[in-house]
């Protein structure tokens, strides 16, 4: 019995995935045939089932023990899984289910592993109005097609909410990025696939001779299958999901301009023939060229000696630059203001300018959603679990010592401080050192850090001053008018020239009665948006 739960709890997960997409499916008897399978045991059977199954789905260590029994099976012999291996072969062969199992492993184990969880804990996701109405359409769809499946959904406890939660696995399998977008043809196309999964497609590819261009051939079909009704469904749901984003471009056509630089310029333009960077997923953006003239002679390709910063007026404060190698580098020193983004480059050649998807569901429509994004997708900053940020919860001191660390790379692993609550292995242990050595923090008092304690404003100041001074943003003498905040009287000594330098720089402000509340915490979006005041700050010194 047990082991005839293995292929329920693999055609469960399919099906609850299935249930979301194209009424139009072409295999209603395989879907039949799978429902009317699982219904013959009860919902506890395969709610163990699943427990059983997905530690083997979640490591890659068991995706190969399954794929080591389909290519050992004979119908002769005995095995764990020979009861469904026999099945399966009558619509394929054991090299297609060997290669369907093992591109399992493109999707990276941390991922499978929320889902799995997800699944197995029947999370939900609260969908809008919208959204919402269009799931129900496909499952609606799904449920007539397919006999017995509103019946094993409902036993199984597998709601619209649960789809919902699921189908965020087909962004996350992508690093967070969208993996659709409009097509020419009004359908819909490829958006592109993440770096790390573009290299595991590449290396599964060449391993077992797979077509990339299958994803977008299949994609094609699904698309034609759709009525126009259908496709405007699908983009509502998506976008609100991630796994879609329109094509929209962010550059204005026609744009460029020039900066000074080393006795010549760099001029950079909008380019339309991508054909010179073929072979790299551009997810949608627009291309930029950015060439240094020297003496009126455009020189090669390659480092600039020294950083350059280029203007480009964008039309979404999502815009984010990427370097175009073999793939799409962020451009970390990159920062939105006014209908501008700054980018400060190191290098003459192509550059992609993109509008980003908004990561996390609990941040979008907040205030500071713009920071929050803004640093997550420079790598600056990360969430509370997936797709959770927690804007309202505070910030500690070691978590802030961390974020400054990360937006301008101070590391040395052989720093030493002596702080009595920061010890060696603590994943906060080298930025707090890294930070002390520079001279950009200093303790509590009792020789300690203050490890876990909620950092204060002055203090978040004081440290982002110390670094911007070091950078030599304020220049040598930075003038030091008077902060005008009406409690500035309760800013320690220590603090005030930080206070002053940022609220100067136009970095902080006070609330809406003029007061800064020097010693009281600050949010994480509050953090957000002073580290991306300060990458502000040094993306154009």
């Amino acid at each position: 019995m047990m082991r005839k739960r293995l292929i329920s709890a693999v055609l469960t997960a399919a099906l609850c995935f299935g249930a979301a997409c194209s009424a139009s499916a072409d295999t209603p008897g395989f879907a039949n045939r799978a429902v009317n399978a699982m219904l013959r045991y009860t919902a506890q059977e395969r709610k163990s089932l699943v427990t059983l199954i997905k530690p083997m789905f979640i490591s890659d260590s068991g995706i190969d023990a399954i794929a080591y029994a389909i290519a050992r099976y004979t119908p002769e012999e005995a095995g764990l899984f020979n009861d469904y291996i026999k099945p399966l072969l009558a619509y394929t062969d054991k090299e297609s289910m060997i290669r369907a199992v093992n591109s399992v492993k493109l999707i990276d184990e941390e991922v499978r592993r929320e889902y799995a969880n997800a699944f197995d804990n029947r999370e939900t996701r609260q969908l809008s109005d919208g959204a919402a109405q269009a799931l129900e359409y496909f499952i609606d769809a799904a449920y007539q097609k397919t006999d017995g499946l509103e019946t094993l959904a409902r036993d199984d406890g597998v709601t619209a909410g649960v789809i919902a939660k699921l189908l965020g696995f087909l962004t996350d399998a992508n690093g967070g990025f969208p993996l659709i977008t409009d097509g020419a043809d009004g359908g819909f196309a490829l958006y592109g696939l993440s770096p790390a999964l573009r290299r595991g497609v590449n290396a599964f590819a060449e391993e077992n001779g797979w077509r990339e261009d299958g994803i977008a051939a299949r994609l094609a079909a699904i698309s034609a299958a759709l009525t126009e009704e259908e496709r405007a469904r699908v983009r509502t749901l998506g976008r609100e999901v991630g796994f879609y984003t329109p094509a929209r471009s962010v550059v204005p056509p026609g744009s460029g301009g020039s900066t000074g630089y080393r006795g010549g310029t760099v001029n950079y333009s909008v380019i339309t023939d991508t054909g010179v960077i073929a072979g790299v997923d551009l997810f949608g953006a627009d291309v930029i060229e950015a060439a240094w003239y020297l003496d009126g002679a455009r020189q090669e390709f390659g480092g600039l000696d020294g950083a350059c910063v280029l203007e480009i007026p964008v039309t979404d404060d999502s815009a984010m630059a990427y370097k175009i190698t073999d793939t799409l580098e962020p451009v970390k020193y990159s920062f939105y203001s006014d209908g501008n983004l700054y980018v400060r480059i190191d290098a003459s050649g192509y550059y992609a300018i993109r509008a980003m998807p908004r990561y996390f569901d609990d941040a979008q429509g907040d205030w500071g959603s713009r920071y929050i994004e803004g640093l997550y997708h420079r790598g600056i900053i990360n969430g509370k679990e997936a797709r959770i940020f927690a804007p309202e919860d505070a910030v500690s001191r070691e978590e802030f010592v961390k974020l400054i660390t990360e937006l301008f790379g101070f590391y040395d692993d052989k720093c030493y401080m002596n702080f009595t609550d920061v010890n060696a292995g603590d994943w906060y242990y080298t930025p707090v050192a890294a930070s002390y050595k520079l001279g950009f923090i200093n303790g509590v008092g009792d020789g300690r850090f203050g490890v876990g304690e909620d950092i204060t404003r002055q203090d978040i100041c004081t440290i982002a001053a110390n670094v911007l001074k070091q950078q030599n943003v304020f220049g040598a003498e930075p003038p030091l008018d008077g902060a005008a905040f009406r409690d500035g009287g309760e800013i320690s000594a220590y603090a005030e020239e930080g206070v002053r330098l940022l609220y100067q720089a136009g970095v902080i402000s006070g609330d809406g009665d003029g007061y800064f509340h020097p010693n009281d915490g600050a949010t994480r979006r509050e953090a957000a948006k002073i580290i991306y005041g300060v990458l502000g700050l040094y993306v154009r010194s």
